[in-house]
């Protein structure tokens, strides 16, 4: 399957954020198109646009084609591997930052400051947004690949908690997070989505 992204891209206090990524391989792309998957990873990293004049309405929103990266490619495998058409990817937060220790330091100057946890979809001042795409997304199964970074334990957690858990899929550390898609070995990422691909089929039958 020959997939491609669209994004949704936003600017706030001097940064770059995305809050929304759709992976498909359809070519015909309206709001209310299926959705066969939900992914929740930690933040956008690098994600930008490919360009801006390819366009698609994604749950209202304006998004653009978007560069794939090799994060992606991985969920990429995981649909291929499933027959899966379309996914959605939210993260735990919006802040496009590829260096981790930078992206830390970013969530706290924004946790101290006036913008207080916007940045993330999961925060009580954008439940309604949220809602929205946990209700398109019902029928999906969820993966969730956000990372063991401990310092982000508490925003895992409260994101778990808006999806049952018997719809939740992902491959967990000792602590209870989830492994990210792109581990540094190519056998671990081989792994990563045989261990995916292992419980998709466990919760679709």
């Amino acid at each position: 399957m020959n997939y491609k992204c669209y994004g949704h891209f936003y600017s706030s206090c001097e940064l770059n954020f995305r809050d929304l990524l759709l992976i498909t391989d359809l070519e015909d792309i309206s709001d209310d198109i299926q959705i066969d998957l939900l992914v929740v990873m930690m933040n956008p990293g690098n994600s930008e646009p490919k360009d801006s004049n390819v366009r698609a309405t994604i749950f209202s929103k304006p998004c653009v084609l978007t560069k794939p990266d090799n994060t992606q490619s991985q969920i990429m495998k995981v649909m291929g591997d499933n027959n899966f058409r379309t996914t959605i990817v939210i993260n735990l937060s919006d802040i496009r930052e590829p260096k981790s220790s930078l992206f830390t330091r970013k969530l706290n100057r924004f946790s101290f400051g006036s913008f207080g946890e916007g940045h993330s979809l999961f925060s009580e001042s954008r439940c309604d947004e949220l809602n929205q795409i946990i209700e398109r997304c019902k029928a999906s199964s969820v993966i969730f690949a956000s990372g063991v970074n401990y310092k982000l334990r508490f925003l895992t957690s409260r994101a778990v908690s808006k999806f049952e858990t018997n719809r939740i899929v992902g491959n967990k550390s000792k602590k209870g997070l989830f492994y990210h898609p792109l581990p540094r070995s190519q056998e671990k990422q081989q792994e990563w989505v045989k261990g995916i691909n292992e419980q998709l089929k466990r919760v679709i039958s």
